[in-house]
């Protein structure tokens, strides 16, 4: 189990604003402490702010893609991206996103991985949550070269 101050951290969420509610205070302070923050969202925000269907649904992913990259700028995070799925189709049987999340695993190399609860309400935010927690388990083993050079991740919360 992780217990000091992080120095390489990657949160691993559903959507933008993830971050920022569920940690947002945790990781400024880390980053103030000078650890290194990296954020992924796995989808592509395009349902978040229009219930009654209003809006472009390209202009809803810029504009939450724009205000994750302002608030990452404010919680000190270092680089933010995002793999695109569609809101509501995040698939925990999907072996191309169980790819793409260990080939980021290997590529940021964190020593902790933060991520939604598992018993969390929302589908993306369960299916994000067991994602993660099984590609931080098959990131140290040696298979999948393709996806990058082998990582140990020390604690995923």
């Amino acid at each position: 189990m992780f217990t000091e101050n992080p120095k390489n951290v990657l949160v691993v969420v559903a959507h933008q604003d993830d971050e920022t509610i569920g940690c947002g205070g945790t990781l400024y302070k880390w980053s103030k402490q000078g650890a290194l923050i990296n954020v992924i969202f796995v989808t592509d925000g395009q349902t978040g702010i229009d219930q009654r269907d209003l809006y472009d649904k390209e202009v809803i992913k810029g504009t939450r893609m724009n205000e994750a990259e302002n608030a990452a700028k404010i919680l000190g995070i270092h680089n933010i991206e995002t793999l695109g799925v569609p809101c509501q189709q995040v698939n925990y049987g999907s072996q191309k996103l169980f790819h793409q999340i260990v080939s980021k695993l290997r590529k940021y190399k964190p020593e902790l991985v933060l991520t939604h609860s598992p018993n969390d309400k929302h589908r993306d935010h369960k299916a994000v949550s067991n994602l993660v927690i099984e590609s931080c388990w098959k990131a140290n083993e040696d298979i999948h070269s393709e996806l990058g050079n082998v990582h140990q991740v020390l604690d995923v919360w």
